[in-house]
C-alpha cells in the first residue's frame, strides 16, 4: 500500500470528522447559529499539520464544533435510534484507502479506485485549509459565497461521491481561492 501523504494530526483527523458532522446538521447552511461559519473556518485553519496546533487545542475546538452542532440539532445526541447523518466522520479512514479492483460507478458513471477518491479528498482538504488560513488572515472575505461554497466541500468530504463530482468541488474550490479575495 502507498502511504498517502498526512496533512492532519490523528486530533486533525478528528476535528476534520466533526466539522463534516456539523456541516451535516446544517441543512445545507439553512440551520446555522451566529458562529457556525467562524467555527468552521478555525477548525479548518487548526486542522492544518503544518501549523503544529497542539492536540489540547484541537480538542477544544472539538468540544466548540460539538457544542455548536447541538445548538443547531439537539435532539440527536439523546436520540433514541441515532441515525447517523449528523455523527463525525472517520477522516482516518480516508489514510487507510487501499487501491482495490475498480467499483461500480457513482450517479455520474465515473469509475475510481478508493484511492484516487481518498487522494482527491485529502486535496480538497488541503485547498479548504489554504481558504481558511487566507481568511483568517484577511486575504479572502467569508461572505456567503465563501461560507456556502466551504461548507458544501466540508459536506463533500465525508460523502461516496465519484471522483468526478469531487474534482468538480475541488475544482470549484480551487476558483474561489485564486479568485477571491478583499
Amino acid at each position: 500500500m502507498e502511504d498517502k501523504i498526512r496533512i492532519t494530526t490523528e486530533t486533525g483527523s478528528r476535528l476534520v470528522g466533526a466539522l463534516i458532522g456539523l456541516v451535516r446538521a446544517t441543512d445545507g447552511m439553512m440551520h446555522v447559529t451566529d458562529d457556525t461559519n467562524n467555527i468552521i473556518i478555525e477548525g479548518l485553519h487548526m486542522s492544518d499539520i503544518a501549523l503544529g496546533i497542539s492536540d489540547a487545542d484541537m480538542k477544544a475546538m472539538i468540544a466548540r464544533v460539538h457544542a455548536d452542532k447541538h445548538t443547531i440539532v439537539p435532539d440527536c445526541s439523546v436520540c433514541g435510534a441515532p441515525c447517523g447523518r449528523t455523527a463525525d466522520y472517520d477522516w482516518e479512514s480516508v489514510y487507510r484507502e487501499e487501491r482495490t479492483e475498480h467499483e461500480e460507478g457513482n450517479s455520474d458513471g465515473n469509475v475510481a479506485e478508493p484511492s484516487v477518491i481518498s487522494d482527491v479528498r485529502i486535496d480538497i482538504l488541503s485547498i479548504l485549509q489554504k481558504i481558511s488560513h487566507r481568511v483568517i488572515s484577511g486575504e479572502i472575505n467569508a461572505d456567503g459565497e465563501v461560507n456556502f461554497s466551504v461548507c458544501r466541500a466540508v459536506f463533500a468530504l465525508g460523502e461516496n461521491w465519484s471522483d468526478g463530482e469531487l474534482e468538480r468541488v475541488e475544482s470549484e474550490l480551487e476558483d474561489l481561492s485564486t479568485n477571491n479575495s478583499m
